[in-house]
C-alpha cells in the first residue's frame, strides 16, 4: 500500500462512509462521494479537503464521475437524480431528474470518446445516454 485516506491531520476522519471516488482528468484531485454524511468532497493528492458539495436535491449520494471539461457528475441514490458540479464545488444543474425513471443510481461512467454517460442502478439496469457538449 503506497497511502491510506482516512483521517484529517487533526485525526477526525475523512468520510463517515466512502462509497465511490473518480480521479479529475489531470490526476490531480480525487472527488469521493459519502453516503452517510450525504456530500461530495474534492481532496487533493495528499488528502486536504478542497471543497464539499451538499444539496438539498442530492440525497444519499453513491456514484461519481467527471467529464472532459472538469466538469463532476454525481447521482443520489434517495433523489433519483445526477447533479452536474463544477471543479470549484458549486452547483451547475440537475442533468437528469426523477422523470428519467432512474431507480437508485449507484454508479456513474462517462466515455470521452462517444459522449455518453452509463447510469448503473439498483434495478440491474443500466441507462445510456447521449450528452451533447457542456
Amino acid at each position: 500500500m503506497l497511502k491510506q485516506y482516512g483521517k484529517k491531520e487533526s485525526g477526525d476522519n475523512l468520510f463517515k462512509s466512502a462509497t465511490q471516488l473518480a480521479l479529475s482528468i489531470s490526476n490531480q484531485f480525487m472527488f469521493v462521494t459519502d453516503y452517510d454524511a450525504g456530500n461530495l468532497q474534492a481532496l487533493t493528492k495528499d488528502g486536504n479537503i478542497i471543497w464539499k458539495f451538499s444539496d438539498l436535491e442530492l440525497k444519499q449520494p453513491w456514484g461519481v464521475c467527471v467529464l472532459s471539461g472538469q466538469y463532476i457528475l454525481v447521482c443520489g441514490r434517495g433523489s433519483n437524480n445526477v447533479l452536474q458540479v463544477d471543479k470549484k464545488g458549486k452547483r451547475i444543474r440537475e442533468l437528469l431528474g426523477p422523470s428519467e425513471k432512474l431507480n437508485d443510481p449507484l454508479a456513474l461512467a462517462f466515455d470521452r470518446e462517444t459522449s455518453r454517460l452509463l447510469i448503473g442502478n439498483s434495478s440491474n439496469e443500466i441507462h445510456v445516454y447521449t450528452l451533447s457538449k457542456m
